[in-house]
């Protein structure tokens, strides 16, 4: 194995990958790229001042420290555009790559799971516009946004709707392989998500779904 290029500073603790989906975009991005880099995990909840000082205010993760200038690059759409650069090979292109289907989706995923008045119902028809209309241009365009590979549009994707499967399913009863048997578009996002998930860099950078229902406990209680 050649020797890694860069230390990759991502959610977790007790050598466990945690259920960041930027992190997983990261992770994606390099295993696809096939670079050979050091993934190190981070207790977020007890974070070390360095991470602080290298990514201030708020310590985020993901990090990268690039072992060859010894430089950090915080914050997934700059790394993901580092990568483009010092290895366009395959083509992913960079974090602002087309198409924009699909942008919306983790925002009307937020929206739906965290409203508890009214307009949930709402909120729920928002989401599911949203992957009909991702649905669609998968039927006509893919299997991926990216044509027949993945692009860093779909690594930035991915791990949003893997995350809006699981927590929707446990806080909100929505099932999305069910609701997908209802139309054409929905069955192809969730064809999509399966077609990611037997890729070797998902099960490289796998994290379970009982990991990403209890990462966001913490943002629904109040």
């Amino acid at each position: 194995m050649a020797n890694p290029l860069f230390e990759v500073y991502v959610k977790g603790q007790e050598n466990k990958l945690g259920d960041c989906p930027f992190c997983h975009r990261v992770l994606l991005t390099l295993h696809e790229k096939h670079v050979p880099f050091t993934e190190k995990y981070v207790d977020l909840s007890n974070k070390p001042q360095w991470l602080l000082e290298v990514n201030p205010p708020k310590g985020s993760v993901p990090v990268l420290k690039d072992l060859v200038s010894d430089k950090w690059v915080p914050d997934s759409a700059a790394i993901v555009d580092l990568l483009e650069e010092r290895f366009p090979r395959p083509p992913m292109g960079k974090s602002d790559a087309g198409p924009d289907v699909g942008s919306e989706v983790f925002s009307s995923f937020l929206g739906y799971l965290k409203d508890d008045s009214n307009e949930l119902d709402k909120r729920r028809g928002f989401f599911i516009k949203e992957l009909e209309k991702l649905g669609a241009y998968l039927r006509e365009h893919g299997p991926f946004l990216g044509g027949a590979a993945p692009n860093a549009a779909d690594a930035a994707l991915a791990p949003k709707l893997y995350h809006a499967k699981h927590a929707l399913k446990h806080y909100k009863d929505f099932d999305m392989p069910v609701e997908c048997n209802a139309s054409g578009e929905l069955e192809a996002v969730q064809e999509y998500l399966d077609r990611w998930e037997e890729r070797d860099s998902w099960k490289q950078s796998y994290y379970t779904p009982e990991q990403v229902v209890e990462g966001w406990k913490k943002h629904l209680a109040s």
